[in-house]
């Protein structure tokens, strides 16, 4: 698992390459990828 998100601690952000991350929640018998983020945006998701 990766860290959870500070404002959605349901929701975790995990690290694919340096420049994406996926977003993602765990469900009870599954996997719900929410968004990729590009890590070169000057703002975060959520702002």
């Amino acid at each position: 698992m990766y860290e959870a998100s500070p404002s959605k601690p349901e929701v975790r952000k995990g690290f694919v390459t340096k420049q994406c991350s996926l977003f993602y929640e765990v469900n009870e018998d599954h996997i719900v990828l929410l968004y990729f983020w590009d890590n070169r945006r000057e703002t975060k998701p959520g702002n």
